[in-house]
């Protein structure tokens, strides 16, 4: 029975999907790697937002390669932060260390996980957009986009 669940977790049916939910980009980074140097399907999730005093934006990031379609570009080759994290693993602090003097990064990490939620359904319903691979919202304004 062991055994069964080592080769499950190690190489599971379907599409495996990795949800980031960290605020490191160095372990951001050595998912992604770990994940591209897999042989079966799989999908990277990185949601986050996007600090400051008095905005609530984030954004949503995902890659991944499944049934031979490419989801989206490498992140590596559009954030600079995630192709060279500034931060090592682990890291000390993070929203938690924030949540008193900038309450709205709460705000700005449920909307993060809300549209994290909205981008897997789209994945099992079959309608995720293979050409888009970020979401960026702003909690304020209630806009979202694509690109």
């Amino acid at each position: 029975e062991d055994a069964i669940r080592e080769e499950t977790l190690t190489e599971p049916k379907g599409c495996l999907v990795i949800i980031n939910c960290v605020d490191n980009d160095a372990t951001r980074l050595a998912s992604l790697k770990a994940l591209m140097a897999r042989t079966g399907d799989w999908l990277w999730v990185s949601p986050g937002n996007s600090d400051g005093t008095e905005r609530i934006t984030g954004q949503v990031i995902w890659h991944g390669r499944i049934n031979g379609t490419t989801y989206g570009v490498d992140p590596r080759e559009l954030y600079d932060n995630i192709r060279t994290p500034g931060d090592g693993i682990p890291r000390q602090g993070g929203c938690m260390e924030h949540q008193a003097s900038r309450p709205q990064l709460i705000s700005a990490n449920a909307l993060a996980a809300a549209w994290t939620l909205a981008i897997i359904q789209n994945l099992l319903d079959g309608k995720l957009s293979s050409d888009s691979n970020t979401l960026a919202f702003d909690g304020r304004s209630g806009a979202a986009r694509c690109f």
